[in-house]
């Protein structure tokens, strides 16, 4: 008996060459444009929402309208005052999300009443 792969897509059907990557179709398609849209379903995304001048922003280490990549590649944005944007290689949920951020528990990585990362993992 044959295994089938199961396969993401998007909402948004991929330029034709389609190919299969980290689980996700997407195009295969280069660009040499100097401006390019990309869908970016595929990544994992995590807002975070935490005190400006706090122990996870100290973490981050990204000030709001800044952003840069952390050791693993996930893209830190800082999208506002004591608010994150977290995006990450598909599938990749290690060092944040469930348990806080990279080792900030969660109870210290946001106010009272927001004490989750929101996003889509």
């Amino acid at each position: 008996m044959s295994e089938e792969r199961v396969v993401a897509r998007s909402p948004i059907a991929p330029a034709p060459p389609a190919v299969v990557a980290d689980g996700w179709e997407v195009s295969g398609r280069g660009a040499a444009a100097e401006l390019t849209i990309t869908d970016c379903t595929p990544l994992t995304k995590v807002q975070l929402r935490a005190p400006a001048g706090g122990q996870a922003a100290a973490v981050l280490g990204v000030r709001f309208g800044r952003a840069a990549r952390d050791g693993a590649g996930t893209l830190v944005a800082g999208s506002g005052p004591g608010e994150w944007l977290l995006l990450a290689a598909p599938g990749r949920t290690g060092g944040f999300g469930a348990i806080g951020v990279w080792g900030v528990p969660r109870e210290q990585s946001a106010p009272p009443g927001q004490r989750r990362a929101q996003g889509s993992m």
